[in-house]
């Protein structure tokens, strides 16, 4: 569903009828021509998107069961798609490894394979607190019975979440 907010709309409810019905959501506000928001959203509706996307870590890396996203949403011409995981363990990682995005473009299949090395392995705290709020972001919005997982989170990487506050 490709949504549209005219004028001083609830973004988050155009936005989010747009992400449920795997769409884009855009936006015209008061005094903007409506005609180039629309075209641009026709042109993208009109072409090919993938859709069914899969990740494929491999069998050499020790990731954590749970990637961000959770769930892949259709990507359409031009979009960036951004995909991360936690690591259990950087000790006796291969040297390089193959990571394979696969999906569906119209009917036909697709596969992109990408090679990592150890260098393209990050660190520190600051992307895996980002990846922490991401995958507790995609926790809230599947059901509640992801409690205990949002919590735990939560309280490693100091993240307020909707069980959790910090004061």
């Amino acid at each position: 569903i490709f949504s549209f907010g005219v004028g001083a709309p609830s973004e988050e409810l155009v936005s989010g009828i747009a992400k449920y019905g795997n769409g884009r959501a855009a936006y015209v506000r008061s005094g903007d021509r409506i005609e180039g928001v629309v075209m641009e959203m026709l042109q993208m509706a009109l072409q090919p998107i993938l859709t069914n996307v899969t990740v494929d870590w491999g069998s050499d890396l020790p990731i954590v069961p749970r990637p961000v996203p959770l769930e892949l949403p259709p990507i359409f011409s031009g979009d960036v798609l951004n995909v991360f995981t936690f690591l259990k363990t950087v000790k006796s990682l291969p040297e390089k490894t193959e990571i394979v995005i696969k999906g569906t473009a119209g009917s036909s299949p697709f596969c992109w394979t990408h090679t990592i090395t150890l260098n393209d392995i990050t660190t520190g705290t600051t992307i895996h607190r980002l990846t922490a709020n991401d995958i507790i972001t995609s926790l809230q919005n599947t059901n509640h019975q992801n409690k205990d997982a949002i919590v735990s989170l939560s309280i490693k990487w100091n993240i307020a979440s909707s069980h959790t506050s910090f004061i």
